[in-house]
């Protein structure tokens, strides 16, 4: 009897330590719902699939380029050329396509010789009698002038177009390499009204 006694007693304190059958009745963290409420609560600094957080954001409007009256009336028709052959993504050819631009508009007086696209200011200016100017960024250049980008590798270069810019392909921003400066060839005095005339219409 006293063995039965005993067995009957472990048995019994055994029991009051097992897990309920039941997961709501038994609640470690003092709350029922903790994992189904931890499983649905959003997590914090990490937008949910529907926010729109990670849309992407709408493209900044491009303001039209200012027209420099003293530009040679060739820097406008060169990148009306450049405009209308470029593609809509980039062949690694930039220098070349403006190369053509110029020369077909009588920019330049020859094919330009430089092989890279940031030695284009350079050459334009000692060969072709080209201008460096006064402009510090990109969309402060006025239309129809040479945008020059340096950095590591060849470059970029481009035209200021009244969309954006251009050189193989359009593109409504500038290039995000290093800006070299703009260039361009400066011709006889322009009222503004003469200079609109020959700019292309968007």
């Amino acid at each position: 009897m006293k063995v039965r006694s005993l067995l009957f007693t472990l048995a019994t304190l055994a029991a009051s330590f097992c897990l309920p059958a039941s997961s709501s009745a038994f609640d470690p963290w003092g709350s029922s719902s903790f994992h189904s409420n931890w499983r649905s609560a959003p997590l914090t600094g990490f937008p949910s699939s529907s926010s729109s957080s990670f849309e992407r954001s709408p493209a900044p409007r491009v303001e039209r380029p200012s027209v420099n009256a003293g530009l040679h009336p060739a820097m406008f028709r060169a990148s009306r050329i450049a405009d209308s052959r470029a593609l809509n993504h980039s062949t690694a050819k930039c220098w070349r396509f403006v190369k053509t631009a110029l020369l077909e508009s009588g920019s330049v007086s020859s094919y330009p010789q430089t092989t890279y696209a940031k030695q284009a200011g350079q050459e334009l200016v000692s060969t072709y009698g080209f201008v460096k100017l006064r402009v510090r960024s990109p969309y402060q250049a006025p239309l129809g002038s040479v945008l020059v980008y340096g950095g590591r590798g060849a470059g970029h270069v481009e035209l200021r177009t009244t969309t954006g810019f251009v050189s193989d392909y359009r593109a409504p921003r500038p290039c995000s390499l290093p800006f070299i400066g703009a260039f361009a060839k400066v011709g006889a005095p322009r009222t503004a009204e003469a200079a609109a005339a020959t700019v292309p219409r968007s």
